[in-house]
């Protein structure tokens, strides 16, 4: 065994051999004498020694590399659908709703987030709006309104997970008519603004641009009602005097689809004030018999707002359009099969008498006392 320290308490410092001539980097990283791995016993101090000089030996560990994280961008409509191209993609709807373009839209509609889907509609709907006099107007019309039909799909399920219980089924009628009801205002817009378009035209032109208009939202489902046929009835009263009657006759016509919905008061008052007054009877029984194709409470308020306009008609006319409500009201009208209660009637006849004293002039009309009094008794049995 090696002494490693002379006789005194101060222990021996080991430090590397060294060489003559060498450089100081050098003579640092030379080896360790073999005494010192074979020695046994050594004090704690000396092991300080080793401890630094392997310290300085072995590599620092490299930095370790941190994943860098960058934040997910939120897609931009804007960005995705340019504003320059969406009247090229309406057009391109319009041509043919089996297109790529009209594709790739249908399947942009029903796969996109959903607020993003409805800025995509809402899109190409200003663009319908804000270009009334384009020539496929109205193929465009009805492509973008079979289009939301998807999107309404949606939006009403997420009203009713919005307002509802998540398995709230049975509100899903109440949720689809109130999205209905946003969605028919809406297009009801681009409607007006494509009608003042075609009142503005040469007077020869609007007939046949309003009959091809009347056309296309007959074929909408679920859009064309009776609001959207006073639309309709308003425009018109912009064409020439002698076709006025015939637009309206082929509103009316029973080959035209059934106006269904609330509203028939303010069609009525449309289409009689539109009129030739030389033809308001005519027009009336086409309305009481259009009327009668929809609904019983639609016959009802056709049948009042038709008594408002009696005192237009020649007193001739008069008695027979006066006769003709009566029939309706005590259900002996057989074009009319209404299933009104006796109340009901009751209410209608008195509501008739009360229009009919209105009218000074003199022409026969029926006992309505009497005809209240029937219903009475009906009433009690």
């Amino acid at each position: 065994m090696f002494s490693i320290g002379p006789s005194g308490n101060a222990p021996q410092q080991l430090t590397p051999p060294t060489t003559g001539g060498e450089p100081s980097a050098k003579r640092h990283r030379a080896d360790l004498p073999s005494f010192i791995t074979d020695f046994d016993g050594a004090r704690g101090a000396n092991f300080s020694v080793i401890t630094n000089f392997f310290s300085e030996c072995v590599p620092r560990a490299a930095p370790r590399l941190t994943q860098v994280v960058t934040p997910r961008r939120a897609l931009d409509i804007d960005r995705v659908v340019p504003a320059g191209t969406t009247d090229g993609t309406l057009i391109n709807i319009a041509g043919d709703s089996k297109s790529l373009t009209a594709l790739a839209t249908r399947a942009h509609l029903r796969t996109s987030p959903l607020p993003e889907a409805k800025r995509h509609f809402e899109r190409l709907l200003h663009s319908l709006e804000a270009n009334p006099k384009l020539t496929c107007w109205n193929s465009a019309f009805e492509n973008l309104l079979a289009l939301h039909n998807m999107l309404e799909q949606r939006t009403t399920h997420a009203v009713v997970d919005l307002l509802f219980d998540a398995s709230a089924e049975q509100f899903l009628p109440e949720a689809k008519a109130l999205v209905r009801t946003a969605r028919n205002a809406r297009f009801d817009n681009a409607l007006t603004r494509h009608l003042e378009a075609i009142a503005a035209m040469p007077p020869a032109l609007r007939l046949n641009a309003w009959r091809d208009t009347f056309a296309s939202v007959q074929r909408c489902e679920g859009y064309y009602e009776a609001s959207t046929a006073n639309r309709l009835a308003k425009c018109i009263g912009a064409l020439p005097g002698q076709d006025r009657d015939v637009a309206i006759l082929e509103m009316l016509d029973i080959g035209a689809k059934v106006i269904r919905g609330s509203g028939w008061d303010a069609l009525v008052d449309t289409l009689y004030k539109t009129c030739a007054a030389g033809s308001l009877p005519r027009v009336i029984r086409a309305t009481l018999d259009a009327a009668a194709r929809a609904h019983d409470a639609d016959i009802k308020d056709a049948v009042l707002a038709t008594a408002l306009h009696i005192d237009r008609c020649s007193p001739e006319d008069a008695e027979h359009v006066l006769a003709r409500l009566v029939a309706i009201a005590t259900l002996e009208d057989e074009d009319c099969p209404l299933e009104l209660t006796d109340l009901e009637a009751i209410s209608m006849l008195r509501d008739l008498r009360h229009t009919s004293d209105n009218d000074t002039r003199a022409y026969a009309r029926p006992d309505f006392d009497d005809l209240i009094q029937q219903q009475c008794s009906y009433a009690a049995d």
